[in-house]
């Protein structure tokens, strides 16, 4: 919770965070057991750049670590981000590998 800026929250009630925190506190949760593979739909969609950059960098960090990470993102900063990125387009399916990619 201390990595995702949300360790002020602990004894606060679900009233009392806001969407963003609740996110994050979803992402901790999701994290604290260490799992070989985590999926996540739009992990970062309801946070602001700063909150967004900092669940991007502790999903990198425990992608380093060996955890396979799958999600759903419609932020192209966030997918630039990531080592292998599959993009779903009209005309079908193109996969990229490494820096973002336009078609």
């Amino acid at each position: 919770m201390h990595r995702l800026g949300i360790d002020n929250m602990c004894g606060n009630d679900i009233n009392e965070v806001s969407s963003g925190q609740l996110q994050r506190a979803c992402i901790c949760r999701s994290m604290i057991n260490n799992p070989k593979v985590l999926f996540a739909d739009e992990p970062t969609g309801a946070l602001n750049r700063t909150s967004s950059d900092e669940v991007m960098n502790e999903l990198l960090s425990l992608n380093r670590d060996q955890t396979t990470i799958i999600f759903v993102t419609h932020d192209a900063k966030v997918a630039a981000k990531c080592s292998r990125t599959l993009y779903i387009v009209e005309t079908g399916l193109s996969v990229k590998t490494g820096t973002f990619w336009r078609k």
